[in-house]
């Protein structure tokens, strides 16, 4: 028996699942059942937004308030469901470029440290020991 649910995830924001059965319903929904109805940053409406770089698809949940807050969604590996990272912090823009920015410059900083290194000085031919004493004074 097909089985049909709606769920308000936030303001202005329904969605329908459909299953096989109430198991197969029910697992379509759990996404939706995890997200929070508001962000918890700025206390605004959510919504969902998709993204595709260099061939990968991202996930977010977004919230419609000025600066946008977002948080990403995890894609499981053996299925096409997707879930809600509960522990991750939610970002705005800014902050996330800021914090690309400074793993950047820590990137680059540690390569000029690593390139600054002085070189070892090398081996001599001779130990002193093998050295002539055959010297005139």
């Amino acid at each position: 028996m097909a089985v049909k649910i709606e769920m308000y995830v936030s303001k202005g924001l329904k969605v329908t699942v459909t299953g096989q059965n109430v198991k197969e319903a029910i697992k379509e929904l759990t996404l939706f059942s995890e997200v929070p109805t508001k962000c918890p940053r700025s206390g605004a409406p959510i919504t969902f937004k998709h993204r595709k770089a260099d061939e990968n698809d991202f996930y977010e949940v977004v919230s419609r308030s000025n600066p946008e807050y977002k948080s990403t969604l995890g894609q499981h590996r053996n299925s096409d469901t997707l879930f809600y990272k509960n522990n991750e912090e939610w970002k705005s823009w800014e902050e996330i470029q800021n914090q690309s920015g400074n793993r950047n410059r820590q990137d680059n900083s540690q390569n000029r440290n690593q390139k600054q290194k002085p070189k070892p000085e090398p081996e001599p031919d001779q130990s002193f020991d093998e050295m002539d004493d055959d010297l005139p004074f």
